[in-house]
């Protein structure tokens, strides 16, 4: 079982990443949660990934959050699933421009 210091330093490290996710692999479904600025900075993420030309590499990745569990990778072509959000970086820097306009007509609440 975590300890309290424990506890504190995840939550902390969530605080820090701006927001939450999880992954439901039977329903092959990624989520994130987080207030608009949180999710901004995923959009934020995917776009320091995609202008990093270290990244260009196929198999090339980064993890993120407490737990590492979301993985953006360089790959031939976009998708995604237990792994990872992945694409050639042009693709990627689309899905956050994505992820952007959707946060830009989102609401408190609702789901994008």
């Amino acid at each position: 079982m975590p300890s309290d210091a424990t506890n504190r330093a995840t939550r902390q490290q969530w605080r820090d990443l701006g927001f939450f996710y999880d992954r439901d692999d039977q329903a092959r479904v990624w989520r994130l949660t987080g207030s608009r600025a949180g999710l901004l900075r995923f959009r934020d993420a995917l776009l320091e990934y995609a202008a990093d030309r270290r990244n260009t590499p196929k198999g090339e990745h980064e993890h993120y959050g407490p737990n590492m569990y979301l993985e953006i990778m360089t790959w031939q072509e976009a998708g995604f699933d237990g792994h990872a959000i992945r694409g050639p970086l042009k693709d990627l820097a689309r899905l956050a421009k994505l992820v952007e306009a959707k946060l830009a007509q989102a609401h408190p609440g609702s789901s994008v």
